[in-house]
């Protein structure tokens, strides 16, 4: 099934390679909006290979928030540390594809946990948005 036949919606994507912990890195951002859902999802993936595995960070928050909680994302990526590579030389490509696949995947777990968040909600009392002040 192809991404456009589920009904998401993906905007703004983008990907570079970046150094996160001394370690070049593959860094995918995007924007997304599930069939159904009003609030429009950012999400940062980055993919950090290491001893011929790829450690994958994923950083998900709503379009709206998402600057506000770039930082707490920065420092859990600035504690990572992983393996001292043994071999020279990176597969970027498969790098890329396992960018994708980790990025659709979380993108899933975010539709279910809505979705799930929805029908158990369903019928209970919604508590008002927080005002300016409370923020």
């Amino acid at each position: 099934m192809q991404l456009h036949e589920t009904g998401v919606r993906v905007d703004e994507f983008q990907w570079r390679l970046e150094r996160v912990c001394s370690r070049n890195a593959l860094v995918a951002e995007c924007q997304s909006l599930f069939p159904g859902e009003s609030r429009v999802l950012r999400q940062m993936q980055l993919d950090i290979p290491a001893e011929g595995k790829t450690y994958i960070a994923t950083c998900t928050a709503t379009a709206e928030s998402f600057e506000k909680c770039r930082p707490v994302f920065e420092s859990v990526l600035a504690s990572f540390q992983a393996p001292t590579p043994v071999a020279p030389g990176i597969n970027w490509p498969g790098v890329g594809r396992t960018t994708a696949i980790g990025g659709l995947a979380g993108a899933l777990v975010g539709l279910l946990i809505g979705v799930g968040r929805r029908v158990f909600n369903k019928g209970k009392p919604q508590a008002e948005p927080p005002t300016e002040e409370q923020r």
